[in-house]
């Protein structure tokens, strides 16, 4: 399980949708260890079958769950979620691979390939070009990996380029594919799936698009809301496509082409206070161009799409960029620190403190590593600092970050109200209110653990404790256990 601090949300660049490998350098180097851590013939018949299906079914929302819809909690603080293929519907090869795959995943989790001593236990395995997109590097992840892939004649993402939505539709050949205003990012595979977020700063909001092309795996979902209502859409251009409003306030449109699944979702800034409206998700339909969306994905062939791919990889690339510095693993498993930086940590450690769980051994406090951080959210600068540490013994994993802002103050409510509207209105599991020694706070039950949000104010500091059960522990984690462990916390010295 993997916390994740509110600032962090403001600045991923796919924050809407969870990739593994989220790095599309597939030639990058193994990584650091973490403690969290393809028949012919049956492809073309599975192809021509999908082509005949998509033109005499339509599929309805539901069909595109990957799991049970929670029921609703009158204690809940925010609309319960449940995950949501975007790469095709149940029955479908895609689903049924994204589905299968994960599933795996989750039943052998990295964390058992790691050798008594913390090392890796097979790193002399040299895995293909396309296993970091699917975060399989270990030998057995790569087998259960290219099985999915056979068993389902389903081709991998090879290659990736970050770009700018201008720079994507080029590569595409089309014309801009989504309304005037919104400006953005996103990534552009090489068979042509397309992942891109863009924002529109007057209307304060973001837009997702996403083309899953058929016939490939993208190891990646959304969320929707437990309740929804949905209805047929007919755009001026003559597309019907499915318009879902969820209970999270949050607008998608669905529509099937010939080679691709396509999604495209609307979302205010902040979606549980400021829902869209159904006459506004509408009108976002009218502007989204779905006949440039059917004209390029139509099941052709686009074989230049890996030459574009490869261009804009040169393109973005700076050749007057210095020599990667010496990099040491970060104990968060999310972040590297050069060793350049290694100064910054003391400073950090100094300005915020070392905190850490009474009742664990002291040495936890050497875990503690402290970051400058800075992110662009909305198109406004956020500075903070954040420290993070680790433990883990033979039953449960413990971290705890915290963090202040750097270049305004906030209040308590203020930073709890910022973990709802960037990080706990979407995600799974059930997030409730809850004390820690006085004070408000969050509480998130992920299935396989739990963390408590909440702010010192005598420290003036966002606290967040997590706690999980380590790869060989068992049984559950509790909230009672987490709230224990996140009254724990003390400075130490």
């Amino acid at each position: 399980m993997s916390a994740k601090l509110f600032f962090e949300a403001m600045g991923q660049v796919d924050d809407r949708y969870y990739m593994e490998a989220a790095s599309y350098r597939a030639d990058r180097s193994r990584p650091a260890v973490r403690l969290l851590v393809r028949a012919a013939i049956a492809a073309a018949l599975l192809a021509a079958l999908t082509v005949t299906a998509w033109a005499v079914y339509r599929a309805a929302f539901q069909d595109y769950f990957l799991g049970p819809v929670p029921t609703s909690a009158p204690e809940s603080v925010s609309p319960p979620s449940a995950r949501l293929s975007m790469v095709g519907y149940q029955g479908t090869p895609e689903y049924n691979a994204l589905k299968e795959w994960r599933d795996w995943k989750q039943a052998h989790p990295s964390e058992q390939y790691l050798a008594p001593d913390g090392g890796d236990d097979n790193a002399d395995y040299e895995w293909p070009d396309y296993h970091p997109f699917y975060g399989a590097y270990y030998t057995e992840q790569g087998q259960a990996l290219d099985a999915i892939l056979n068993k389902y004649g389903l081709e991998p993402h090879h290659n990736a380029a970050a770009a700018s939505a201008e720079d994507i539709y080029d590569a595409l050949g089309t014309a801009p594919l989504l309304p005037e205003g919104y400006s953005g990012s996103g990534y552009l595979y090489d068979d042509g799936t397309v992942n891109l977020q863009v924002y529109n700063k007057a209307e304060r909001s973001s837009l997702y698009l996403f083309a899953a092309v058929k016939g490939t795996l993208t190891d990646i979902y959304g969320f929707s809301g437990a309740d929804y209502e949905e209805w047929d859409h007919t755009v001026p251009s003559g597309e019907t496509v499915d318009l879902v409003l969820d209970s999270r306030g949050v607008g998608i449109a669905l529509f099937e082409t010939a080679g691709a699944y396509i999604s495209v979702e609307l979302r205010h800034d902040f979606p549980g206070l400021s829902p869209i409206a159904r006459d506004e998700l509408e009108a976002l339909a009218d502007g989204v161009n779905f006949a440039a969306l059917a004209d390029r994905f139509d099941g052709s062939a686009h074989p230049e799409t890996a030459k574009a791919v490869a261009a804009l990889r040169e393109k973005m690339a700076d050749p007057d960029r210095p020599a990667a510095p010496v990099e040491t693993p970060d104990p968060n498993g999310d972040r590297v620190m050069s060793a350049s930086d290694e100064n910054i940590s003391d400073a950090v450690l100094e300005k915020l403190g070392r905190y850490g769980f009474s009742g664990l051994p002291e040495d936890f406090g050497d875990t503690l590593c402290g970051f400058e951080n800075e992110q662009v959210y909305r198109g406004e600068t956020f500075r903070y600092d954040s420290v993070f540490g680790l433990y883990s013994d033979e039953t449960r994993e413990y971290r705890l970050e915290y963090a202040r802002f750097s270049d305004r103050d906030l209040t308590g409510g203020e930073y709890l109200d910022l973990v709802r509207k960037t990080v706990l209105w979407s995600v799974s599991g059930s997030v409730t209110s809850g004390k820690v020694n006085g004070s408000d706070a969050l509480l998130w039950d992920e299935g396989d653990g739990c963390s408590v949000y909440w702010y010192d104010a005598e420290a003036d500091l966002l606290f967040i404790a997590s706690v999980s059960a380590s790869p060989n522990g068992s049984g559950a984690v509790t909230a009672e256990e987490a709230l224990a462990a996140a009254e724990s916390v003390t400075e130490i010295s």
